[in-house]
């Protein structure tokens, strides 16, 4: 089936680290990806699915393949 962006995935990662939405986004930032934590709460609440760019972003910040953030 088509692949659909895991948006508990992206929480699960974020929570596991112990930060906020927004200090998230201040660490995205300073890792050269230009995302507001609004941006970033719409993508875990299923609002908005990132971009390839900001999924490759959020990838590497994470430490996971790309594949991580889908349902397989």
């Amino acid at each position: 089936g088509e692949k659909m962006f895991n948006k508990d995935r992206l929480k699960l990662q974020r929570t596991n680290k112990g930060i906020s939405i927004y200090d998230m986004a201040k660490e995205l930032y300073q890792n050269g990806c230009n995302i507001s934590h609004q941006a970033l709460r719409n993508y875990e609440n299923g609002t908005n699915v990132p971009s390839a760019n900001i999924l490759y972003s959020l990838s590497k910040y994470f430490k996971k393949k790309m594949e991580y953030f889908f349902n397989q």
